[in-house]
């Protein structure tokens, strides 16, 4: 056993044996057992050392080259290569939201206003993640930001909708009935005008029941008015989307509720909203509070009393709590849209006190009532 403990005092020597060595019988020194040298250390031969020098060196090149070409990747990417952030109203879980599928359509002979990038100012200080704003009469981009990302548009495909119901279908009187299939369709807490399986509307009723309320129900009815189906329907769309020019646009129903194979930009949407404006019909829709379908024509129980929810939120937002004034500006209508992935989105037409009009569109914004702030400190900075 070790006995270091019970050494002989004044010893400095340490003992692993059984005990003090015994002493000699001649009377001579004690006898120790004989230290075994340690090994002997043998210093690396230079070849060696040449050769851990040179491998630390190239590692050190190696991360540095690394490093800068991590920075240079960051900075030419502009921003654009990010973590896709998906906001919501608040007290709604975010969920994870796969990155669209961008299909860019080939170049059509229809032209699509363009405007000088340096003549387009950029816009600052707002809620939403995308924001376009565009002169109504002349399709001329005054300012934005981030106009041309890809982005889920919620129910800002309804506009697409009445654009492609307006052309296909040649009378408004036209009706459909609702079936199973198309009612079931659609996901139960959508946005819905309250149409019953066996009941019949026809296609101006399901014009306003889209664009007001933001009834899924109604697109449906659109699209079977259309096509033979949601699918054929969507085809319609992306036909409309690439005779407009619109490079970064792609539908895959009619209502707006979330597919990754949903997308477009603001600035695209911007041209639809544009277009749509042109017409006559259309923009009385875009423009209208309330509207009350004809029902069967003679029992008003069948009747759908429809009000308009951006006129809705924005009596709300100036009455409540609304932080920003609108001042100068009038908003004439506009289109609402919402799905977690895609944030709070607003499309909205207004007309300054000089007779000039406008396009405001953005997405994805944390709630409705700064969404509205955004467009109003959108027209009131940049609307000139």
């Amino acid at each position: 056993m070790n006995n270091n403990e019970n050494r002989p005092e004044g010893s400095h020597r340490v003992y692993i044996t059984d005990g003090p060595p015994r002493p000699r019988q001649d009377g001579g020194a004690p006898r120790t057992a004989p230290r075994e040298r340690p090994g002997a250390y043998a210093p690396a031969a230079p070849r060696d050392r040449t050769l851990n020098v040179v491998l630390l060196l190239a590692f050190i090149l190696f991360g540095i080259v690394l490093i800068t070409f991590i920075t240079v990747f960051a900075l030419s990417s502009g921003g654009r290569y990010t973590k896709g952030d998906i906001t919501s109203d608040p007290g709604v879980n975010a969920v994870a939201t796969p990155a669209p599928t961008v299909t860019v359509v080939p170049e059509t002979t229809v032209p699509v206003t363009e405007t000088d990038a340096a003549d387009i100012a950029a816009i600052t200080g707002i809620n939403s993640e995308y924001a376009v704003l565009v002169e109504a009469d002349t399709g001329r981009v005054i300012a934005a930001h981030n106009a041309d990302t890809v982005m889920y548009p919620a129910s800002l495909t309804k506009i697409m909708t009445l654009v492609v119901a307006r052309e296909h279908i040649a009378d408004t009187s036209a009706t459909v009935t609702f079936t199973r299939k198309m009612l079931y369709s659609l996901d139960r807490d959508a946005m819905k005008v309250g149409y019953q399986i066996g009941e019949t509307a026809n296609a101006l009723d399901l014009m306003y029941g889209a664009m007001l309320p933001s009834g899924c129900d109604a697109t449906v009815g659109l699209a079977y008015l259309c096509a033979e189906d949601e699918d054929a329907f969507a085809g319609l769309m992306n036909a409309k989307a690439n005779e407009l020019g619109l490079r970064r646009t792609h539908f895959s129903n009619s209502s707006g509720l979330f597919d990754s194979e949903n997308y477009t930009t603001v600035h695209d949407l911007a041209v639809i909203f544009g277009y749509a404006l042109k017409d006559e019909l259309m923009r009385k829709i875009i423009c209208t509070e309330t509207y009350t379908t004809a029902g069967d024509g003679k029992d008003p129980a069948t009747q759908h009393r429809l009000n308009d929810r951006l006129f809705y939120n924005m009596k709300e937002y100036d009455g409540s709590y609304g932080a920003v004034k609108l001042k100068g500006f009038t908003v004439l209508g506009g289109k609402t849209g919402y799905v977690d992935e895609s944030g709070s989105c607003l499309a909205s037409y207004s007309v300054a006190g000089n007779g000039k009009r406008y396009i405001v569109i953005t997405g994805k914004g944390r709630n409705m009532a700064l969404v509205l702030a955004d467009h109003y400190n959108i027209l009131m900075k940049y609307a000139k």
